[in-house]
């Protein structure tokens, strides 16, 4: 009888305990039904303009970029649709459905016959970047159609002109000189009488050839290996292969980086103050929660109200807010911002998660501690721009607006300055590049760093170059790369101005000329949907499924012993 009793109750604590797991489990995966948003995606528009872009390679050796999804993101700038095509995979007749073909050489292997047959008779606009070109001019009617036969190819490259829109005739002035630093092979073509027009030349302080020119319906650039002003130059000659001739000014936006709890207000307000007496607007990076190195303690803005109270100035001051992920360790760090958070850092790949799952649970805890704080971020940025597509493709669900760096490769962390907004890509619906650098505490260079990126950017119309600025820094730095901004006379970018949506469940926020809309249903944050200890639910699961198998083996072990006992009294 005893012995029975003790089985009724072995039973109910094993329940309880089941029941309290599913529980625990449920507050830690936070599980929903995700409602698949996505916004303006390339599938869902009906474009003119079809580009194939045929390669050899997506990548150069050693390095972890990869070049072709780089120029497919590149061309979300312009209203055309990129398929992509290796060309090993290449089948008859393929080239004629489409407007442009572009032709990626990273080794130069082109040895598809059928390719270069067609090719020869495509009547559409090729662009030929990189190696193997001389495959396509080997054909003599090739050459003499278009004025151009293959020279060889150089090293030793030095100096790179290049006068940019403003100046279409060729001058070897300093204006136009970029100095080049590493050690290529560029594949030269030769002209022949004045039908090709050269747009860039590269030079080993000697000689001077060819870098980027146009022949009728062939565009060719000699290299695009580096997102430096080689990228520059085939960013900018797309305006002219797409024949647009009217095109926006650039534009430039400073961006104030790891703006968080543990942010000195006196500081953030200082900076938002100089930056609204100069009649500049200003993108605020910030990260809703910080983690306490030591103690774990996950620290919200929720809690420092002075804090929420500063950003909110900062916005009546011109600003406006883009959410830094969720949040990031050592917040009790002068140097933030060293952590990884859709990335696995430590052993440099994709963090092994479901995406979906994490980046939902991520975003409504990083919006909700903001809402319910009254502010209301209008993009996304991922720490230190690391996130391979998987991630891209969730964000774009809830942000149409992403800004930084782009991750191309899905296997390593590596990042790509692009030089102007795209749009519908694969990746984003809104992709704004900051491409500038930043302003370094302890590096007298870092402003020369930045005048000279801009160089370089600024070649390329419609730009759009962003710099950042750290929270933590005297405000006074600022003043520097605000003069030499102002007397380059640029536009400044004010993000609100421009139309972006955030939607998340009940949390909607829009923006369109400068003015904000937000809509939510009220909860309270402070209490329930922000964790005191950074995996402290998850702890506790792994405890209770401890105790849950222990538990299991003992009721087992009874049951099958008490079965025996009465077999044995049956028996007797």
């Amino acid at each position: 009888m005893m012995f029975n009793c003790f089985k009724r109750i072995l039973v109910i604590i094993l329940c309880f305990l089941f029941f309290s797991s599913i529980v625990a489990f449920g507050v830690e995966s936070n599980t929903k039904l995700i409602i698949n948003s996505e916004k303006n995606t390339s599938e869902d528009l009906k474009l003119k303009n079809q580009i194939l872009l045929v390669y050899d390679k997506d990548s150069y050796f050693g390095e972890d970029k990869n070049v072709v999804r780089i120029i497919e993101e590149t061309l979300g700038a312009f209203e055309v649709k990129v398929q992509r095509l290796g060309v090993k995979d290449y089948k008859k007749e393929d080239i004629f459905k489409f407007s442009y073909v572009f032709v990626l050489g990273i080794d130069g292997n082109f040895n598809n016959e059928t390719f270069l047959k067609d090719l020869y008779e495509y009547e559409g606009k090729i662009f030929w970047i990189g190696k193997g070109v001389e495959h396509f001019l080997k054909d003599k009617s090739k050459q003499i159609k278009l004025n151009l036969s293959y020279f060889g190819s150089v090293n030793n490259i030095t100096e790179i002109y290049y006068p940019g829109s403003k100046d279409r005739n060729m001058n070897y002035n300093e204006e136009n000189k970029f100095y080049l630093q590493n050690e290529e092979d560029y594949s030269v073509l030769k002209t022949i009488g004045n039908l090709p027009k050269v747009y860039s030349y590269i030079s080993n302080g000697e000689k001077y050839y060819p870098f980027a020119l146009n022949s009728k319906n062939f565009w060719y650039i000699s290299n695009i290996k580096d997102d430096d002003i080689k990228f520059s130059i085939f960013s900018d000659l797309l305006y002219d292969i797409f024949n647009i001739k009217n095109v926006k000014r650039g534009k430039v936006f400073i961006r104030i980086e790891d703006v968080n709890s543990f942010s000195d207000v006196n500081k953030l307000k200082k900076i938002a103050e100089y930056l609204n007496s100069e009649e500049i607007p200003f993108i605020i990076s910030l990260v809703p929660t910080f983690v306490d190195d030591k103690s774990g303690y996950v620290n919200t803005i929720s809690e420092n109200k002075d804090f929420v109270d500063t950003v909110k100035y900062m916005v009546k001051l011109g600003g406006t807010v883009i959410l830094k992920g969720y949040v990031q360790e050592n917040g009790n760090s002068e140097e933030l911002g060293k952590g990884f958070e859709f990335w696995n850092g430590k052993e440099d790949k994709p963090i092994d998660a479901n995406m979906k799952t994490f980046i939902y649970n991520k975003v409504e805890l990083g919006l909700r501690e903001c809402v319910e704080n009254q502010i209301f971020p209008l993009g996304f940025e991922a720490p230190k721009d690391a996130m391979d597509l998987r991630g891209y493709k969730e964000i774009k669900k809830y942000f149409s607006t992403y800004l930084g760096r782009y991750q191309s490769s899905d296997n390593k962390y590596t990042t790509t300055k692009l030089p102007y907004m795209v749009y519908n890509t694969e990746a984003f619906n809104k992709f704004v590049p900051e491409n500038l650098g930043h302003l370094e505490k302890d590096n007298v260079l870092s402003v020369a760093n930045i005048k000279e990126n801009f160089n370089k950017i600024s070649k390329v119309r419609g730009y759009t170059a962003g710099v950042y600025f750290h929270s933590y820094l005297e405000p006074e730095k600022l003043k520097q790369i605000v003069e030499y901004f102002k007397s380059r006379e640029v536009d400044f970018l004010d993000l609100k101005e421009e139309e972006n949506w955030v939607e998340f469940g009940d949390i909607k926020i829009k923006s369109k000329n400068g003015k904000i809309e937000a809509k939510y249903i009220k909860k309270d944050v402070s209490k329930k949907d922000a964790p005191k200890k950074l995996g402290y639910i998850a702890s506790i699961n792994s405890v209770l499924i401890v105790v849950i198998g222990f538990f299991c083996i003992v009721f087992l072990f009874i049951f099958f012993v008490s079965k025996k006992r009465d077999k044995n009294k049956f028996l007797r």
